[in-house]
């Protein structure tokens, strides 16, 4: 990917989506760190844009300095052990809060006029685990015991995202939440998914004029 290309793509997401702005809103728990936050906070957001799939393939782009190529020059870049520390302590809320000027600055500028599906916007909703060990645990893990009897600790989430022409816009996420005062199953997907409905609802109104499960898709 050529720099000409690059510096296109920062260029209209930082002018649209005002991602500089909110990229140095980000903060975590750290101290203090001889990298910034929103250094860190950019090749993170740059590596799930070019589609890096793993730490190893990020390390590789960073000791090879094609991240400097987009950065103001004498920029002092991380090493791979920085990103994974900043990440185990980043705050969310700020994360959260420039998703959600993403979305609705997307629905503002009407970038799904047109509809996804035969002139309608369709989102759907769906479960993903994301975390599973039969080690560790935290007072928000889901429960299962596997037929050997160990019980394995998750978690898990509804996510809404807009379906069928692109660009595919994740509108939401809920995390489900264990059983609790005296219930004996952990909460389902369908309850998550009426609680996601709610808030974005109530964040965004109408995102959306067709709700669906995604397994009605496959």
């Amino acid at each position: 990917m050529g720099k000409s290309y690059l510096k296109q793509i920062l260029t209209y997401i930082n002018k649209v989506y005002d991602i500089g702005e909110k990229i140095n809103t980000l903060k975590d728990k750290r101290v203090k760190s001889p990298v910034k936050v929103s250094t860190i906070s950019f090749v993170v957001l740059f590596g799930f844009m070019l589609q890096i799939r793993s730490f190893n393939r990020l390390n590789h782009w960073i000791e090879k300095g094609k991240f400097k190529k987009v950065v103001p020059k004498k920029t002092k870049m991380p090493c791979i052990d920085s990103v994974r520390r900043f990440l185990a302590d980043f705050d969310l809320h700020g994360l959260k809060n420039m998703h959600s000027h993403i979305v609705k600055t997307s629905i503002k500028n009407k970038v799904f006029r047109s509809g996804t599906v035969d002139g309608l916007k369709v989102a759907a909703i769906d479960g993903v685990e994301l975390f599973e060990s039969t080690k560790k645990c935290c007072n928000n893990c889901l429960t299962r015991v596997h037929k050997d009897e160990i019980t394995h600790y998750f978690h898990r989430s509804v996510i809404c995202s807009t379906v069928g022409s692109d660009p595919h816009l994740i509108l939401g996420q809920e995390m489900l939440e264990p059983k609790r005062d005296g219930s004996n199953k952990d909460e389902g997907e369908v309850t998550g998914g009426k609680r996601l409905i709610k808030k974005l609802y109530k964040k965004f109104h109408h995102f959306a004029d067709i709700i669906v499960s995604i397994r009605l898709l496959g």
